[in-house]
């Protein structure tokens, strides 16, 4: 199992989004990374309530970090994870 580390979890609206994170966000994402990961670091900012950084570090070296935002019922998509495996653009 990773390392995760919540930044300013003081920020979040109570338990039950932190749950809600690393039910919908964590636990899919370890799943279905096909490389192992080293550790995942959730960040909450005072700006806004609405959005958290997440940046996940893998055991190859690789690091990727995202916003990640809540939807219009103001929870975290299911497939929010999935960012993290998008291919970049050219």
């Amino acid at each position: 199992m990773p390392v995760l580390a919540i930044k300013r979890g003081g920020l979040a609206t109570g338990a039950q989004e932190i749950e809600e994170i690393k039910e919908r966000i964590v636990y899919p994402l370890i799943v279905e990374s096909a490389d192992p990961i080293a550790s995942i670091v959730v960040e909450f900012f005072s700006e806004t309530g609405e959005e958290i950084g997440v940046t996940v570090y893998w055991s190859n070296g690789a690091v990727h970090e995202s916003l990640i935002g809540k939807n219009s019922q103001g929870h975290y998509d299911r497939d929010a994870c999935q960012i993290f495996f998008k291919k970049p653009t050219p």
